[in-house]
């Protein structure tokens, strides 16, 4: 089995956070490598979405960048910023969408925001 992971050197410790998805953003393959390589630059796209992102009750509202070519994706929380100030790299997150939609079928499917 091969994953795709951010593997921390020397890391003394995993800071578990609970964090909800807010809202979706889709970037075509090159656009979304450009940005899981450079994740302190400032995005139109991250600024348009600040009001997805807050904490509250300990809980971190977040946006998924979704890779468009791929399966994978970045949860961010900007913290008013244009940057992804925190930063999560999420393998399969399409998996754990398709997943998530089936037990709660009730409920509207994430729909993608195209850039």
């Amino acid at each position: 089995m091969t994953l795709n992971v951010d593997l921390l050197y020397k890391h003394r410790w995993m800071a578990i956070k609970t964090c909800q998805v807010t809202g979706t953003i889709e970037l075509e393959g090159p656009r979304f490598r450009f940005f899981s390589d450079n994740l302190l630059a400032n995005y139109d796209f991250i600024k348009e979405n600040q009001e997805k992102m807050s904490v509250a009750d300990g809980v971190y509202n977040c946006v998924l960048v979704l890779d468009a070519d791929g399966h994978d994706g970045i949860l961010v929380h900007s913290e008013g910023y244009d940057y992804a100030r925190y930063a999560a790299y999420v393998p399969d997150v399409r998996g754990l969408l398709m997943r998530h939609e089936q037990q709660q079928s009730q409920t509207p499917a994430f729909e993608p925001e195209m850039i």
